[in-house]
């Protein structure tokens, strides 16, 4: 038999039964809800402690997050793009985020992610993909900490139009710089060596985020697609660069090839990516004991420090002719190779 308890009122009974249903419902929706939030959410309900700095790069995996979960249960956490973040100093650039990247594992590794599951109140490290807002201040660094800013609409729609359109991180960093600070050619060819197919791609992207009517934003779109098929370069899936000429410009003429599995370590020893026996990558700079190295493991971008004992370092050769397109080679944009380079040298400041 089931009994039910009422609750009298001038307006008449309630089954206190179906009320606390009814507020086991509220409840199980209210804990739903809290169990996934925004960044800024997060932050002004005190969910979550949270600590953002810079990692020296102006562009792409630039800031680092340490979060603490301080509410029971699991917590997710979303960055919304177009979410900013201003330094607390005033120093540096301001950053608009796309999202999150990399998450430090329990095993000892990077692994990529998009968003932020926080299952333990223990600390946890984050990469997070972001892009300046200042063309002509610091990039920020690992001292350099920051706060939630205003959202940044107009950036937003770069970041969309960019990422639907496939363009690189230097070319959605490039139409920012145009959009917010009027930058020259010249400014993004010395400052930020853009070549001029990226300065060019940089203002169609903008062209396709400006256009209203249908028939203007689909013109648009092929032209930017146009150029962007005029970026194109040839690489191994292992990340050999088909076309080291393409790297000249930048002083690269030699390759690494690993000799034993091992690890690239990032700039400031933050980001590791495994790679294997086999695999090669366009050195950068040599010192004692170590390379310096850029390229793809697959479809990971590979930018860092690797042992120098761990691998044979080699002048790059030209690829044979007609061997442009053949098997085992996968078609990357020339900008994805340049965003590594940059990466790892920081050439913006």
């Amino acid at each position: 038999m089931i009994h039910r308890l009422f609750i009298w009122s001038r307006q008449g009974r309630i089954s206190l039964g179906l009320l606390a249903a009814a507020l086991m419902l509220c409840g199980a929706t209210a804990q739903a809800a809290a169990a996934e939030m925004s960044l800024s959410a997060a932050i002004k309900a005190g969910a979550a402690e949270v600590y953002i700095s810079g990692r020296g790069y102006s562009t792409g995996d630039a800031l680092q997050l340490r979060v603490r979960k301080k509410v029971a249960g699991d917590l997710t956490i979303k960055i919304d793009p177009g979410t900013v973040v201003v330094d607390t100093k005033g120093r540096c650039q301001s950053m608009v985020l796309y999202g999150v990247k990399w998450h430090w594992t329990a095993q000892a590794k990077w692994a990529a992610c998009s968003e932020i599951h926080l299952n333990t109140n223990a600390e946890q490290f984050f990469v997070l993909e972001g892009y300046c807002r200042d063309a002509k201040l610091p990039s920020p660094q690992k001292t350099d900490y920051f706060t939630l800013g205003k959202p940044d609409e107009a950036s937003l729609e770069v970041l969309i139009q960019g990422k639907k359109n496939g363009c690189t991180a230097k070319i959605i960093q490039a139409a920012i710089w145009i959009a917010r600070d009027r930058v020259q050619d010249t400014f993004l060819a010395t400052n930020f060596h853009c070549n001029e197919g990226e300065i060019q791609a940089a203002r169609s992207l903008l062209e396709v985020v400006q256009a209203t009517a249908d028939d203007v934003l689909r013109r648009n779109e092929a032209r930017l697609q146009e150029l962007l098929g005029q970026l194109r370069v040839q690489v191994t899936a292992g990340g050999t660069v088909q076309l080291p000429e393409l790297l000249r410009q930048f002083g690269v003429t030699k390759e690494a090839e690993v000799t034993a599995d091992t690890r690239v370590t990032g700039p400031l020893g933050l980001v590791s990516v495994e790679v294997s026996k086999g695999q090669k990558f366009a050195v950068l700079d040599e010192q004692e004991g170590r390379v310096l190295v850029a390229g793809n493991a697959g479809a990971i971008p590979v930018r860092g420090w690797i042992a120098a004992d761990k691998v044979v370092v080699r002048e790059m050769a030209p690829p044979a002719a007609g061997t442009a397109g053949a098997a085992g080679t996968a078609t990357v944009e020339v900008g994805r190779v340049r965003d590594a380079v940059l990466e790892v040298l920081d050439k913006v400041d």
